[in-house]
Order: structure tokens, then C-alpha cells, then sequence
């Protein structure tokens, strides 16, 4: 939490300079979508990471972007991240193991606190650009899909809901508040900005005092600027 408590204050900090120096600047604010390429990096007691796969997902939020400079600026935002990994392997069903594919998807809201540098091409509208900041994640909801095989060969299926906790004594399997770092790149083409962005989670957000999990994400990214001219 203190995390939280700190980067909420920064961002606080970071968006009232922004304002109050972007007198004769742009602020601009954005419509976000993309496509998430999500893992974990697991780490634990039984655990295989070989057997995990990259988990698809969707990106929708909105976002502000306030310049510090004609270049450089301080982007924020709020958005629905949909995070997580998938299984092919060895699963436990009803007491007994077999061989089958299992699927957890995790929704987060994430607030990224991002800086960007632009560097000009040959077009006056067009511009290469590169990111880097903290950002913060907050589990909203959470699935587990099962998919096995029995020794008659039917498949069978289940649907189990994420139990978020705290810490190994509250149960739970994954803690609620996740913490990491987001680099990225990308292009902006007049009001159109198209980017990729990696977000290595720190946090480890498994409950277990054994276990390890943090969420790592490719993103490919859509963005549609407003400018607001202060």
C-alpha cells in the first residue's frame, strides 16, 4: 500500500506542475484501446513455468497528457487491463491429475504514470516518441477456466472465480494491488498514436509466503489525442 500512497501523491504533484507550466502548451486527453499479450513469472513449490502461455486480452481506458516542454510530457490515466497466463499441462480436477489446458484471467484497473520524449520526423504531424514510468494496478476480477480430459476421453469443463487476499493468513490466492514499471515506443501520426509498451510487474501479488507471481504484459496500443490549448 505504501506504494499507492506515494505514487497517488506524485501523480497529484506531477499533474498540478504540469498544468500550471503548460500556461502557453497543449494538454491533450485520449480515448486508449489495445490488445494485451500477458504471463506471470511464476516461481514456487510444484511449479512449472514451462508450461505456461501468453493469455490474450483487451485495453480500455482513457488518459492525459500534460507537456513539460514542446517534447517532453507527464501521461496519465485509468483503464480496464485484461492480464493473466494460460496452462497446458499436468492439472488437478477432482482429486485426480490429468492432462489439460487451464486459463486465468485477471481484470485490473491500472493508473500508468508514464514520461515521453518526441522526436520530430519527416512530416511535420508525425513524431517517434518513447515512454518509461511506474504504474499501479488494482484486481477487480478474476476467472479460472479448466479444461481436461478424463481417462473415458471427455472433456471436461469448470469455471472457478479469483479469490483475491492479502497475505498468506487471509487466503486467497492473489493479492489485489500490483505494482510495476512500463517501457514502450511508438508513433504518432496527427491525432493517431501507435505504440507498444512492455509493463514488468515488481510486485509479487501470489498470497503464498511460498509462491511467486508477477505479471508480465506486451500491450500494442491505439490512442486518439484531443488537444486542449491552455
Amino acid at each position: 500500500m505504501k506504494y499507492f500512497a506515494f505514487l497517488i501523491v506524485l501523480q497529484v504533484i506531477l499533474m498540478a506542475s504540469c498544468s500550471e507550466s503548460s500556461a502557453q502548451r497543449t494538454q491533450r486527453f485520449g480515448i486508449n484501446t489495445g490488445l494485451n499479450l500477458s504471463k506471470m513469472k511464476l516461481a514456487g513449490p510444484g511449479v512449472n513455468e514451462s508450461y505456461t502461455k501468453t493469455h490474450a486480452g483487451i485495453y480500455l481506458g482513457v488518459s492525459g497528457e500534460f507537456f513539460l516542454s514542446n517534447s517532453i510530457s507527464f501521461e496519465t490515466g485509468l483503464g480496464f487491463s485484461n492480464k493473466g497466463y494460460n496452462y497446458e499441462g499436468p492439472v488437478r480436477f477432482t482429486f485426480v491429475t490429468y492432462n489439460g489446458k487451464f486459463k486465468t484471467n485477471l481484470l485490473y484497473l491500472d493508473i500508468p504514470m508514464s514520461f515521453k520524449a518526441y522526436f520530430p520526423m519527416k512530416t511535420e504531424s508525425s513524431k517517434f516518441y518513447l515512454l518509461f514510468g511506474p504504474y499501479m494496478g488494482i484486481g477487480v476480477s478474476g476467472k479460472h477456466k479448466l479444461e481436461v480430459k478424463d481417462s473415458r476421453g471427455v472433456t471436461l469443463y469448470d469455471k472457478i472465480p479469483v479469490e483475491w487476499g492479502s497475505s498468506n493468513t487471509s487466503g486467497g490466492e492473489y493479492k489485489r494491488f500490483d505494482f510495476g514499471w512500463t517501457l514502450g515506443t511508438g508513433f504518432e501520426f496527427g491525432a493517431v498514436q501507435l505504440g507498444i509498451n512492455y509493463a514488468i510487474g515488481s510486485s509479487n501479488i501470489a498470497v503464498g509466503s511460498n509462491d511467486e507471481a508477477k505479471n508480465r504484459t506486451f500491450a500494442f496500443v491505439l490512442v486518439y489525442k484531443f488537444n486542449k490549448e491552455s
